[in-house]
């Protein structure tokens, strides 16, 4: 049998295809009652578990132990995975190396090979028996070995989010070291604006009531406890991978980019400055907000829902005030009719069809939104293209407006003098109104944009 690197990241857990029919059954007299409900029968030293999700697996209790979720119930199956175990224990000692207690090798099953890894709960690191590399294993690219270090143990995580059942020697939730962690990314989000962990203060407090309510309730050693806190050390973990934690180029801010990336981008081109240009500038004011959403490839899913229900509310009430521009044009009719509703039907179409699209993104998690970030960013045009379709509803309906102006314009004219008078000076506090507004929500916004809350700007602030 011949072995083959994986990690916890490429195993088959999630990606089950089969499907299974439902039938009647007959119940006998007193079934399951007094009923230990032991499995059928499983080789010498293996047993059972249920994962929370609902998903069975296996652990064979011995040194080192032995997990799956090949289904041992199959008498072809669990001939070849007892031949794995056998084959795999001759293979670690043919390459010399020990493997103590605290060690555990998962095993799957693929045609007559297995793919394997080793989880180490003492070093909370995975490994191998075989020479690989980051890149046969589709592992991210990395600096330095301390920052390999961070991402294996991350894919240790992984590993006892999948297997959290069983029981485990020298293994450690790190409670403590994962309140601290809470505890230091509430206070930066709270303090800073662009702080980079993964998530936001409120979410911070929740997840510390939730250690505060297992601890309270005796529960830190429960198989739910191991399962929910697994996973958000995975989401710490890929977070310290990414900001390059304790390495010599570190990412302080969300919006700081440390990675030189492979890109051929040229540029603006024409097609794109003059689309812009007659779109009042709208696509370029999309792209800037996109490329900060996307940083060195990465995008936070906190950002990426402030962003996208922002842009729906633009486009809803581009919308709305577009077939309203309609409307009223339909009931009086102009020499200008013809291309004030075209403009219109256009932005009415547009923002209608980018709110239908989007309208549940407010709600995706940051793979979700990392997919679309990736599909939507071109090689060479990066954001142009969807900044254009972003930015359609408004700039067309600003161009409504703008010839709507014109219009009732030229219907001023014909005014008694006072009367365009008056109408000149409502204008007129109107638009001063407007420029205050927008001058206070300009400097508001200046004051926000400080990276990071020093001594100096609180003291400024008082």
């Amino acid at each position: 049998m011949c072995f083959s690197p994986t990690t916890p990241l490429l195993t088959n857990k999630y990606n089950q295809i089969q499907r299974v029919s439902r039938s009647h059954r007959d119940i006998v007299i007193a079934q399951h009652y007094l009923d230990d409900n032991k499995p059928a029968y499983l080789p010498p030293l293996w047993e059972e578990y249920v994962h929370p999700e609902g998903n069975r697996y296996y652990c064979r209790a011995s040194q080192p132990r032995f997990v799956t979720d090949a289904c041992l119930h199959s008498p072809k199956i669990q001939s070849q995975i007892q031949g794995a175990v056998t084959a795999f224990d001759r293979l670690v000692s043919d390459a010399k190396v020990t493997l103590t207690e605290s060690t555990e090798v998962f095993l799957e099953l693929e045609d007559d090979d297995c793919l394997y890894y080793i989880a180490d709960h003492a070093s909370r690191t995975v490994f191998w028996v075989h020479p690989t590399n980051t890149e046969d294993l589709s592992l991210r690219a990395v600096v330095s070995d301390s920052h390999l270090r961070i991402q294996l143990e991350e894919l240790y995580w992984h590993h006892v989010e999948f297997f959290p059942c069983h029981p485990a020697i020298c293994f450690s939730l790190k409670l403590e070291e994962l309140t601290d962690a809470l505890i230091q990314g509430r206070a930066d989000g709270l303090m800073s604006t662009v702080s980079t962990f993964p998530y936001d203060a409120s979410e911070c407090a929740q997840f510390l009531e939730l250690i505060k309510t297992v601890k309270d309730c005796d529960r830190v050693t429960s198989i739910e406890t191991k399962w929910s806190f697994a996973r958000l050390w995975t989401m710490i973990l890929n977070t310290r991978f990414e900001i390059h934690y304790g390495e010599e180029h570190c990412r302080l801010s969300r919006d700081q980019g440390i990675l030189e990336l492979e890109t051929s981008q040229e540029g603006a081109g024409h097609l794109y400055k003059v689309s812009s240009f007659l779109l009042w500038n709208a696509p370029k004011q999309y792209s800037s907000s996109l490329e900060k959403l996307w940083v060195d490839d990465i995008v936070y899913g906190v950002l990426w829902r402030q962003f996208i229900t922002l842009c729906l509310k633009e486009w809803v009430i581009a919308t709305f005030m577009s077939f309203l521009t309609i409307i009223i044009n339909l009931l009086l009719p102009s020499p200008l009719m013809v291309p004030i509703v075209t403009l219109a039907s256009i932005s009415t179409f547009s923002g209608a069809m980018l709110t239908f699209k989007f309208h549940q993104s407010t709600l995706d998690s940051a793979s979700q939104a990392a997919i679309f970030m990736t599909s939507a960013c071109k090689e060479k045009t990066r954001f142009q293209t969807i900044s254009v379709l972003f930015s359609l509803p408004k700039a067309l309906l600003l161009w409504t407006l703008a010839l709507s102006l014109v219009r009732f314009g030229a219907v001023f004219l014909t005014l008694d003098p006072r009367v365009l008078a008056i109408c000149l000076f409502v204008l007129a506090l109107v638009g001063s109104g407007y420029a205050v507004a927008r001058g206070t929500q300009f400097l508001v916004s200046r004051l926000r944009s400080s990276r990071r809350c020093t001594p100096e700007t609180t003291l400024l602030k008082v």
